[in-house]
Formats: C-alpha cells, structure tokens, sequence
C-alpha cells in the first residue's frame, strides 16, 4: 500500500511538473509578445489560440501517457495500448468500465481522474486568461 501511494504521489508530481512548465512556458512565449500585434487581429488570435488549445493538448496526452506506462510497468494491463485506453479514459472522467485494473491498484484510477479534472481546470484558467489578454492587446 505504500508503494502505491508513493506511485500515485508521483504521478501526481509529475501531471503537475509537465503541466505547470508548458503553461509557464506558453506565459513567457504567448503573451505579451509581438504577435498579439500583428497586422490582421482576426488572423493572429485564430492562430495563437490553435497554438494554445494544441499544445495543452498535447500536454494532457503526455500525462495520460505518463499514468499509462506506470499502469504497464506495475502489470496493471499486459499491453501499452490497452494502459493508454484506461488511462485516458481515467484522465478524462469517461471512466469506461470495459477495461479495469487489478484489486490491488485500482487506487491509482480515480487519483487521475482527480489530477485530471485539476489539470483541465487549469487549462480552461489558462485559456480564459490568455483571451482576455488578447482583448486587452486588441482595444490598446
């Protein structure tokens, strides 16, 4: 039991490390900087939004993919493929029940789903912050 918590801790640690550089990232590089300037307003937010929704995106997968291998490593699920499906359907709250883990790890399911919630919250933060920055840049 305390093998699997310390697991699901660093899990959990490592959900919040990526999520938390690619948004860091994405402050530094996105706002503020000269393409919420450019030319063609309509044109340049499109694209930048595409940018932002894609790369957050992106990181959602990189942590589902993160609880996947976990799931493999600790012989929760006898192939990747079948890991990944369980994990994205954790992450994402679907929570289909046609696959399941073993007793002994079936902690480690709604630990991401919890994390996930958490990390789409933050993205949905994110993406509100950035389209009211843009707006501001637009009505300077």
């Amino acid at each position: 039991m305390i093998g699997l918590a310390a697991l699901a801790l660093l899990l959990i640690f490592l959900s919040v490390a990526v999520h938390a550089v690619v948004v860091a990232h994405m402050m530094v590089r996105l706002i503020d900087s000269a393409h919420l300037r450019m030319f063609n307003v309509f044109r340049s937010h499109v694209l930048l939004l595409f940018l932002v929704f894609t790369v957050l995106l992106a990181s959602h997968l990189v942590q589902a993919a993160l609880w996947a291998t976990a799931y493999y490593a600790v012989g929760g699920f006898g192939d990747l493929a079948t890991s990944l499906y369980f994990s994205l359907s954790s992450y994402t709250t679907v929570g289909f029940a046609d696959v399941v883990l073993p007793e002994h790890l079936r902690l480690l399911g709604p630990l991401e789903a919890a994390i996930g919630v958490l990390m789409f919250g933050w993205s949905t933060g994110y993406i509100f912050a950035f389209a009211t920055r843009m707006m501001a840049a637009e009505a300077e």
